[in-house]
């Protein structure tokens, strides 16, 4: 299951996602996965904007924190 969401104030554009999905294979029964990102494009020019992010994602396997993982990013489109 994937929500997606923006909205954009003008003079930053807020981005959003929420995912969370099951996994049921004989090796290993009942893995959940949930993840989120968060993020905002920021125009600096006509031409230039950056976009920062931020995203993490937690694996459950029989209900017990398998892995977890965050990311950050920073990019520009010129």
């Amino acid at each position: 299951n994937n929500l997606n969401a923006t909205y954009d104030f003008g003079v930053v554009k807020l981005k959003g996602t929420i995912a969370n999905g099951k996994v049921t294979t004989d090796a290993q029964p009942d893995v959940k996965i949930n993840e989120y990102e968060i993020g905002l494009d920021v125009p600096v020019t006509t031409a230039l904007a950056v976009s920062v992010g931020y995203g993490q994602s937690k694996q459950k396997t029989a209900g017990v924190l398998d892995k977890k993982t965050t990311g950050y990013g920073v990019t520009a489109l010129y």
